[in-house]
C-alpha cells in the first residue's frame, strides 16, 4: 500500500528500552505476504541484532513465541514444561495462546453464541411442527379411538398403539432428515464455498480469516437431535390420546 519495493527506504520510529524515541531509515530488502492480513498490514521484520544496537535493548525482548514443533496448537502441558524451564528467569512468564488472544476468542465466542440462538429458534419451529402433526393425527382419529374402546381395547392398549405410532413416525422422519442433512453438508464440508471474489483485497477483521467457508461434522448432532425428535413425537402422541382416554365412549363418538 505504501508503494515500496525492494531497494526502497522506509522511515521507522521505535521506542528504546529506556523510553527514548529513535527514527531510522531502513532499506526494504524483501516483501513477505502471509495468509494473515493483520500481519501483512502491521508488521515490519528487522534484524534483532540491529534493533538491539539501535534501541539499546541490551539483549532484551518483549515476547518470545515458542512452539513444540508440531502442527496445530501446543498442549497446556507443553506450556507447563516451558514454565518450569524459565522458572529462574525473574519476571519471565509462559502463557498459553488463548491467554494472549482473549479479544479474538471473545469475538469467536460471540459468533458461536449467535449461532446457538439461531438453533434455538429453529428447534422451537421444528418442535411446533412435530407437535402439531401428531396432535392432528390423534384428534382426527377420536372416532377410531372410541370404536377400539367399544370392542374391548383398554385405554392402556390404545395409548401404547398411538405412542408406538408416534415413535415410528419420529424415527422415520429423523432418518430422512439426517440423510438429507448429510447429503447437503457433504459438499459444504469438503469443497466449501469460496467467497474470495466478493471480499475486498484490503479486508481485515484483525485476525486470520479463511476465504473458503467450510462446514463441519458434529456426530453428536446426528444422535441427539433425532432422539429429541422421537421424544417429541412420542410426547405429542401421548398427551392428547391420554386425555381422550378419560372421555366416555359416547362423548367421543358425539365429538367425532
Amino acid at each position: 500500500k505504501l508503494g515500496l519495493g525492494v531497494g526502497s527506504y522506509l522511515s521507522i520510529e521505535c521506542t528504546g528500552r529506556e523510553g527514548f524515541r529513535e527514527v531510522f531509515d531502513g532499506e526494504v530488502v524483501g516483501i513477505y505476504t502471509s495468509e494473515d492480513n493483520a500481519l501483512n498490514g502491521t508488521t515490519v521484520f528487522a534484524s534483532l541484532s540491529f534493533l538491539d544496537d539501535l534501541l539499546a535493548l541490551d539483549g532484551c525482548v518483549s515476547e518470545i513465541s515458542v512452539s513444540d514443533g508440531r502442527l496445530g496448537t501446543a498442549s497446556r502441558s507443553f506450556r507447563d514444561r516451558v514454565s518450569s524451564v524459565i522458572a529462574g528467569f525473574g519476571d519471565v512468564r509462559a502463557y498459553f495462546w488463548d491467554e494472549t488472544n482473549e479479544e479474538m476468542i471473545a469475538l469467536i465466542t460471540g459468533d458461536q453464541g449467535s449461532s446457538y440462538i439461531l438453533l434455538i429458534f429453529l428447534f422451537i419451529i421444528a418442535s411446533a411442527g412435530i407437535a402439531n402433526t401428531m396432535l392432528m393425527a390423534v384428534m382426527e382419529r377420536r372416532k377410531e379411538n372410541a370404536m377400539m374402546r367399544a370392542i374391548g381395547f383398554s385405554r392402556h392398549d390404545i395409548t401404547l398403539l398411538f405412542v408406538l405410532e408416534g415413535a415410528i413416525t419420529g424415527v422415520i422422519g429423523s432418518v430422512i432428515g439426517a440423510v438429507i442433512a448429510a447429503a447437503i453438508n457433504l459438499p459444504l464440508a469438503t469443497a466449501g464455498v469460496d467467497v474470495s471474489s466478493i471480499v475486498p483485497a484490503d479486508f481485515d477483521m484483525g485476525y486470520r480469516v479463511a476465504l473458503t467457508l467450510r462446514s463441519g461434522w458434529f456426530a453428536t448432532s446426528f444422535v441427539t437431535i433425532p432422539l429429541i425428535a422421537v421424544a417429541l413425537s412420542v410426547l405429542s402422541a401421548f398427551l392428547p390420546v391420554r386425555r381422550a382416554g378419560r372421555v366416555e365412549i359416547a362423548e367421543l363418538l358425539r365429538r367425532s
